[in-house]
């Protein structure tokens, strides 16, 4: 991600949210109520509905990797299970009375609230305090949340989408303090730096890739955001039937986006004779109205283009697939991981595809490993994987995206809940 001092941009890959961090403008008072617990997240279902298992158009091209071609990846990941597998089974007996502090990168929006509301269940589940400090969508008040969890005898941190150069500092008075550090789509100091400190025990990762289980069980989400990116693609080509003029949309600022628009652009520009084109945007243009403009100009300026594609969803939900409705032309649209807003739009015909994403197994999978690494045992694979979804296949009668397994029963019958 990109990192500046005087502002910072946080660009969610999963729901798209923007916002801005400017330090120097945003009044430290916001710390003093960080440790106030926020209402209930909103409620991610943690399973599918059985899911149709109509294949998506054939269509016979070069592979996308070795031994697969597009076809077979797109059949694969549309599948009811995709490339996902069960978390895990067994556990040791969680040891009730574990304080947890859980880190959100801002309760106002719900791609923070889903994963931490989902690690706050957890954790209470197995007879663990919580408490939620919100940085509000700025990262640089971080460190006064771990002081405070450092004052308040933590035994765990879970920060998520929080970078670690925010808050080194602080993060290594907890290392000395005894606290376990867990992190969900957050960068630690060693992936930006290889010579600093890794400062997070455990950061959640995944076990599913394109066409089954990825390396070992685990995939960091450097890696599989890219993976992600490059599964829509893989459908996009078969959806196009071979024939792609792509046009790839996403922000000037965040890492996820643009790594997620790297794995389209990639798979899309790859079958013969296709095109594929990233163009970047301003992230004001999410909140300012200016998206769709931005988007039907370049459809303008690329009359031959049959394919766009929204780097997270929210590009989707806030202009993209408006300015492809109106654009008078056939267009396939890719359009992200499956929030209840994108997903209406499957419904209603306006986005052709997507790959989904869950938030809240990951808040699941981050109190499991912590119980894990607090009695000495090193984490076990989370099972998330990658699943496709398009009019036909895994798209729920209403709300967002639900993923293949009951992860919350799973992991909570392990733990003997």
């Amino acid at each position: 991600m990109g990192k500046n001092k005087a502002r910072r941009v946080i660009d969610h890959p999963r729901s798209g949210i923007a916002f801005v961090a400017a330090g120097a403008l945003i009044a430290l008072a916001a710390c003093s109520s960080g440790t106030t617990s926020t209402p209930a997240a909103p409620a991610e279902s943690s399973a599918a509905p059985a899911a149709s298992s109509s294949a998506a158009p054939a269509a016979s091209m070069a592979p996308a990797e070795a031994g697969s071609s597009f076809e077979q990846i797109s059949q694969f990941l549309l599948s009811e299970t995709g490339s996902y597998s069960s978390p895990p089974t067994t556990a040791p007996a969680p040891q009730a009375g574990k304080n947890l502090w859980l880190i959100s990168c801002g309760q106002a929006y719900t791609s923070c609230s889903i994963p931490i509301g989902a690690a706050e269940e957890a954790a209470q589940s197995i007879g663990w305090a919580t408490k939620i400090f919100d940085d509000q969508g700025d990262p640089t008040t971080v460190t006064t949340g771990i002081r405070q969890a450092i004052a308040d005898k933590a035994d765990a941190i879970f920060m998520y989408y929080i970078d670690c150069v925010y808050a080194a500092e602080a993060l290594s008075e907890a290392r000395e303090a005894g606290i376990k550090v867990a992190a969900a789509e957050s960068a630690d100091c060693s992936d930006l730096d290889p010579a600093a400190e890794s400062l997070f025990d455990y950061s959640v990762t995944y076990s599913g890739g394109l066409d089954g289980p990825v390396s070992g069980g685990q995939s960091p989400y450097a890696e599989q955001i890219g993976l992600w990116g490059q599964a829509q693609g893989n459908l996009g080509v078969v959806k196009a039937g071979g024939k792609v003029n792509a046009l790839v949309f996403t922000d000037n600022y965040g890492f996820g986006g643009k790594r997620a628009a790297e794995g389209m652009n990639e798979v899309l520009g790859s079958c013969d004779g296709c095109t594929s084109q990233v163009i970047e945007f301003p992230y004001e243009d999410l909140a300012n109205g200016n998206l769709a403009t931005t988007v039907s100009q370049a459809l303008l300026k690329n009359p031959e283009a049959n394919v766009v594609a929204a780097a997270y969803d929210a590009i989707a939900v806030y202009g993209l697939a408006q300015a492809a409705a109106e654009a008078g032309r056939e267009l396939i649209v890719i359009g992200g991981e499956g929030s209840a807003e994108g997903m209406d739009l499957v419904r209603a015909g306006q986005i052709t595809l997507g790959a989904g994403l869950p938030l809240g197994w990951e808040g699941y999978a981050a109190v499991d490993a912590l119980n894990r690494i607090l009695q000495g045992e090193a984490p076990a694979p989370t099972g998330m994987g990658l699943q496709l979804f398009d009019a036909e296949s895994n798209v729920p009668a209403s709300g967002g995206y639900a993923p293949p397994f009951d992860y919350k029963a799973i992991y909570q019958q392990a733990w003997g809940v």
